[in-house]
């Protein structure tokens, strides 16, 4: 669900300094087989979340990130 996505982005990205585009990838990205995002697999672990983001000054988000 597209609105879903784009509502859980943002509360994601509020905890990070600003960045010119970000991704994400994982079993908790894109469902799984065996995964279902809220809860844990057939083994008993939790989607994984990946993220990408793709900034002009590295330096300078990480100083920001570190805050």
């Amino acid at each position: 669900d597209f609105a879903m996505n784009e509502t859980l982005s943002e509360e994601i990205l509020k905890h990070f300094p600003p960045v010119e585009f970000a991704f994400a990838y994982g079993s908790g990205a894109i469902q799984q087989s065996g995964y279902n995002k809220l809860s844990l697999s057939k083994s008993g672990e939790l989607p994984m979340l990946d993220l990408v983001f793709a900034v002009n000054d590295s330096e300078e988000w990480h100083k920001e990130n570190l805050l």
